[in-house]
């Protein structure tokens, strides 16, 4: 009796164990939802600092703004229903949004009202966008008729531009990183181009098995990883010069990774394939685990000096600080 009352004590002290454990690995995916004025597909956004932040909408030209580092969120403006991809800001007063049929729109007071900038033609859709308040500016996409890849560069914080024709291999270039006025990455199709002198030259790397990147991040300069179709998850340990490529726990479309630290990151898809939308690491990336949070497809993942952000389908604004 006294055997068959340990034997069950023990299995009991393991259950808890497990069920706490599990909770503190739940605990740490769980992301906050933010109250959001809209119930529109949210693609992108981006914070100046711990208060000032925008994220546009996809498809429906909503654009929101923040003044208190996201607690509330407001309509700012509203643009064209098309799709714009990606929103930079240099200061309070001054951004760039970025999308398809040539789309450069350009504010002066902070978001409330935009011009539009003819710089191309329609035929060219913009992905990333990346204008630092001194250096280099790059404008980067494709030509939807040729399939090429297109780059423009701005050396006046985004004042004049010029295009850089044949330069980068063709593909759908989406994302833009730099880690500091040298060292960047911008990465599309199954490529991830490298500059190390500010982007007077950029060097690609073509990754393995014909994927489709969506996502990009740099822990640090030799710590890096990109995300794409089909579940691909690609990791660098030498700042990019080679990319291998990490066991599949999912065949969803994924679409952008972000670390709050070495250790803790995060990855956002689409449910294309199968349930679930966001994935969490606390070990680097040794293993990726999915949320069981209830969530809808999710298009982006950035930062903010206090938080980490997702925004998504349905209007969906989370916070993981």
């Amino acid at each position: 009796m006294i055997e068959r009352a340990m034997r069950t004590l023990r299995y009991l002290w393991i259950a808890c164990l497990a069920f706490g454990t599990a909770c503190i690995a739940q605990e740490k995916s769980t992301w906050m939802r933010i109250e959001s004025p809209t119930a529109d597909p949210l693609h992108n956004g981006y914070f100046l600092d711990a208060d000032h932040g925008w994220i546009i909408s996809y498809g429906t030209g909503l654009v929101l703004r923040t003044e208190n580092g996201g607690d509330t969120w407001v309509i700012a403006a509203r643009l064209d229903s098309i799709f714009y991809e990606c929103i930079y800001f240099v200061n309070k007063e001054r951004g760039w949004i970025c999308g398809e049929k040539g789309s450069l729109l350009q504010t002066e007071d902070g978001g409330l009202t935009w011009k539009s900038i003819k710089l191309a033609p329609e035929t060219h859709a913009f992905y990333g966008i990346y204008i630092p308040e001194q250096g280099r500016g790059f404008l980067v996409g494709i030509d939807v008729s040729s399939r090429k890849a297109v780059l423009y560069e701005s050396s006046d914080s985004g004042e004049t531009w010029s295009e850089r024709s044949g330069e980068i291999p063709a593909a759908c270039f989406e994302p833009i990183q730099f880690l500091d006025a040298s060292r960047g990455f911008m990465a599309g199709g199954q490529y991830v181009l490298q500059t190390t002198d500010g982007g007077t030259i950029w060097i690609a790397y073509e990754l393995d098995g014909g994927t489709v990147i969506r996502g990009l991040h740099f822990v640090d300069s030799e710590r890096g990883w990109a995300v794409g179709h089909g579940g691909d998850v690609f990791h660098t340990e030498d700042g990019g010069h080679s990319w291998q490529k990490c066991e599949r726990f999912t065949l969803n479309r994924l679409r952008s990774i972000c670390f709050l630290d070495d250790k803790r990151g995060f990855i956002v898809g689409d449910q294309d394939k199968e349930s679930g939308s966001l994935w969490w690491t606390d070990d680097g990336g040794e293993k990726w685990n999915k949320s069981h949070q209830e969530l809808p497809d999710l298009h982006r993942l950035f930062r903010s000096p206090r938080a980490l952000w997702v925004v998504g389908k349905s209007g969906t604004i989370l916070e993981q600080k």
